[in-house]
């Protein structure tokens, strides 16, 4: 015969041990949830719009809400501060206003954001001509200005352009930044005349220093109805000397003109050579130039 088992001595389980037994989780431990602050539950009780309040350290107790209603902002004026609160609401199609703060919602002033190119005497936007002009500039630049020296007979420097022909002193002029001087011809002497024969040649122009002699001939006939009517062989030549000659052939109303250079101690003369025609000549002008 077995008793019941006891805390101090072994023996049949109890009916109520069994209940006990049965009523407790697998693998269950005596588990105590701690009391410290943050580990407290929230407390029994409250009310609808009552919130927790700090009691104490950890501790929370029901209470009523403080009232939390603002009221709008107060516009400032030109006398008296304005005051802090909510911003009135704007209306439906006034998105583009800003709040002022007078506490009303207004128009900007001034929507205009185009600017203008900064002139010397307005203010505004750089070009992008004076950007490139600054770009151009080195750092720390600063204006100088280079007056160029005039030139003498003994130093180098800057010279005028503009001198008025004196004699034969003539003026500097300028082609593509070069200089040259216009030397103008000079005419010594014009000799005119006809030639009517084979045997007959104009006046010789000699020259000891060189020159130029312009010649301009024409044919001519008395019988200006007979068409192709004229002379062969009439030379430019040097004088006494046929090598190096023109052949010009000339007919009536037929001119011929040349320049020709005359070296120092050169001549010219011309010669006709054949049979001129019956009321046929040639009429010439020589212009010597040196």
């Amino acid at each position: 015969t077995y008793s019941a088992a006891t805390q101090s001595a072994n023996g049949l389980m109890s009916a109520a041990d069994k209940t006990k037994l049965d009523g407790i989780a697998t693998g269950a431990n005596k588990y105590t949830h701690p009391t410290t602050a943050g580990n407290k539950h929230i407390p029994s009780g409250g009310s609808s719009g009552q919130i927790l309040r700090w009691s104490a350290d950890g501790t929370a107790v029901w209470g009523n809400d403080n009232n939390t209603t603002y009221s709008n902002m107060k516009g400032a004026s030109a006398s008296v501060n304005g005051a802090a609160g909510l911003v009135p609401a704007p209306t439906k199609g006034n998105q583009a206003k800003y709040l002022r703060a007078d506490g009303t919602w207004q128009t900007p002033p001034d929507t205009n954001t185009t600017y203008s190119a900064a002139t010397q005497s307005v203010n505004g936007l750089m070009s992008a001509a004076d950007k490139t002009k600054l770009d151009g500039i080195a750092t720390g630049a600063n204006k100088f200005t280079y007056t160029l020296p005039a030139a003498s007979s003994t130093a180098r420097g800057g010279v005028k352009i503009g001198y008025a022909a004196n004699g034969r002193n003539y003026p500097v002029q300028l082609s593509n930044e070069k200089m040259y001087v216009n030397v103008p011809d000079n005419l010594v002497e014009i000799l005119t005349g006809h030639v009517v024969t084979s045997t007959n040649a104009t006046p010789t122009i000699s020259d000891s220093e060189g020159s130029h002699i312009l010649i301009k001939l024409r044919g001519r006939s008395s019988n200006n109805a007979v068409s192709g009517y004229g002379i062969d062989e009439c030379w430019i030549r040097n004088y006494r000397s046929i090598s190096g000659s023109t052949k010009v052939t000339l007919y009536n109303g037929t001119t011929y003109e040349t320049d020709i250079t005359v070296t120092p101690n050169g001549a010219v003369n011309l010669k006709c050579t054949s049979s001129l025609g019956s009321g046929f000549r040639i009429e010439y002008t020589l212009q010597y130039y040196r």
